[in-house]
């Protein structure tokens, strides 16, 4: 399982979700190149959300669990002062940003699913699902 975090601009407020990482084929940039504060500021997030939210190691039956841990943990953790407003919550300043944010579009549909046989080294034969992205000519503007 891997995981992703994001922190709104104005609020700071913190969303984090899961999804398995063997069938994602894109990987996040963290920070830009050349930059070396953003590494650590990452590095920092990175630890806190640990922390907070998989310390101790939380156990779940399905993703949909997985899923609704963090985003409830994350509810809790905006009830907190935002260091830089100390005399607002991160919920309030989310509340504000809330509104301005721009509704999503359609759903990104830039991979598909294929179910393919695949033969092991004890010579047995399994389906297995891979996700693949689309060839760029593919993909509905």
């Amino acid at each position: 399982m891997k995981v992703a975090h994001f922190h709104l601009c104005y609020s700071r407020k913190p969303f984090v979700v899961t999804y398995p990482g063997k069938a994602q084929e894109m990987e996040p940039v963290a920070c830009t190149l050349a930059v070396g504060w953003e590494k650590g500021q990452v590095e920092n997030q990175v630890r806190f959300l640990r922390g907070r939210l998989f310390v101790p190691k939380p156990d779940f039956d399905d993703l949909d669990a997985l899923n609704d841990w963090p985003r409830l943990r994350c509810e809790e953790l905006a009830h907190r002062p935002q260091p830089e407003q100390s005399d607002r919550m991160f919920a309030e300043l989310f509340e504000h940003e809330h509104a301005k944010l721009r509704t999503l579009g359609r759903a990104f549909e830039g991979y598909v699913e294929n179910t393919v046989r695949v033969r092991t080294k004890q010579a047995t034969q399994k389906n297995v699902t891979v996700a693949q992205a689309k060839p760029p000519g593919s993909l509905a503007m």
